[in-house]
């Protein structure tokens, strides 16, 4: 459990040694393995040796499997759903959404709002910057900052400490798990991603062509 190394879910190692459920699965397949001595010792014939040897894994799956799986989806993926509802509860009508540094296509799900969704790098605080400011399509159109003065970024932890992220002044309008939904001035996003270009710590790249690579 302590390899597991998931930057998405940083808490899971710890949790499902504390729920137990790793036990659980290491019941199960001890008892497998009892199951199958026992019938190499007596076989039974078919096909009771087939339904002897799949009640231990029946039993993983009730015991394990299914509350592995609530435990992950509490992890992974609840946090996105808050998230997603306090973003479309404090959304302002002229705010666009942008999420940046771990990027999570089921807030696009669960919001039902086009998302701007861009890295953790500084190029992408200029891209999303720029795409604010121009880019057009369905569901999604450029404004001037004072038709849009503010915007809704939804940022993890450890994106919201590099320093170009530092400074803007945002509102934190929530914090659930690895989530922050902010409120930025696009002045001061505006100003940041102007700096960089002029400093040569970024450019914007996303008109840049992205060829398939499969």
């Amino acid at each position: 459990m302590p390899l597991i190394n998931d930057p998405e879910m940083p808490t899971l190692p710890a949790e499902l040694l504390a729920s137990g459920l790793v036990l659980r699965a290491a019941f199960c397949f001890s008892l497998l393995v009892v199951v199958g001595l026992v019938l190499w010792r007596w076989p039974l014939r078919p096909p009771g040796w087939l339904l002897a040897v799949q009640l231990p894994l029946v039993l993983f799956q009730a015991v394990a499997v299914l509350p592995m799986w609530s435990l992950g989806d509490g992890v992974r993926q609840r946090p996105v759903r808050q998230i997603a509802s306090e973003l479309v509860r404090q959304r302002r009508p002229s705010e666009s959404v942008a999420m940046v540094g771990i990027l999570k296509p089921s807030l696009h799900y669960y919001s039902r709002r086009v998302v701007l969704y861009e890295g953790r790098l500084p190029a992408d605080l200029v891209n999303l910057n720029d795409r604010l400011l121009n880019e057009r399509r369905h569901g999604q159109a450029p404004a001037r900052l004072d038709e849009a003065p503010t915007v809704l970024v939804v940022i993890d932890d450890t994106t919201s400490q590099e320093p170009y992220w530092q400074g803007l002044g945002a509102e934190e309008l929530a914090h659930i798990g690895l989530y922050k939904l902010w409120r930025l001035d696009r002045r001061r996003l505006d100003e940041r991603a102007r700096g960089l270009i002029n400093r040569g710590q970024a450019r914007i790249q996303w008109r840049d062509p992205r060829p398939e690579r499969y």
